[in-house]
């Protein structure tokens, strides 16, 4: 496991922006965030990059603080599907899942706490925006929304097929 830096996270109150802040700043492996793109019920996902080539990635971050009981056991899962699933069409591709340690200081005491993460391909979006949002899809001409569709199916398929 790889260690964070060692900037401390006070962990009272509502400090959803400071975690993201602090995620935002480590390395996860060969990869350095750059930017947040979203967050989710219980998890940060990022934009950036791989640190030797330069190569663009999304960095799907589990928040160290959710209160989801099942966040974790959810996180672990999707990455063993994603390793099942790497490489099949119409499915991101899983570059690195793994966890480092992020040092929290709590009532004067610091200790680590591991933080779980995944390295995907990044999308130009995501597939829930072009489904929920007219004003989207409407942009879209026919041939990107057929191809989306069949991307959809196929992935689908892939998935039950392993």
């Amino acid at each position: 496991m790889a260690t964070s830096s060692r900037e401390n996270l006070p962990v009272s109150g509502n400090q959803s922006d400071r975690i993201e802040e602090v995620l935002l700043k480590q390395e996860y492996g060969l990869y350095r965030a750059t930017a947040p793109i979203k967050k989710g019920n219980f998890a940060h996902v990022f934009a950036g990059y791989h640190i030797d080539n330069g190569t663009d990635v999304a960095i799907k971050v589990l928040d160290p603080f959710s209160q989801d009981p099942m966040a974790p056991l959810e996180f672990d899962d999707e990455g063993v599907m994603l390793k099942k699933l790497t490489r099949c069409g119409g499915v991101v591709t899983l570059h690195d899942s793994g966890a480092i340690q992020l040092q929290v200081e709590a009532f004067g005491n610091k200790f680590n706490v591991p933080v779980k993460y995944h390295v995907l391909d990044k999308a130009e979006g995501c597939l829930d925006e072009y489904i929920r949002d007219d004003g989207i899809r409407n942009r879209l001409p026919w041939s990107d929304r057929l191809r989306l569709w069949r991307t959809a199916i196929l992935g689908l398929h892939q998935m039950h097929l392993k």
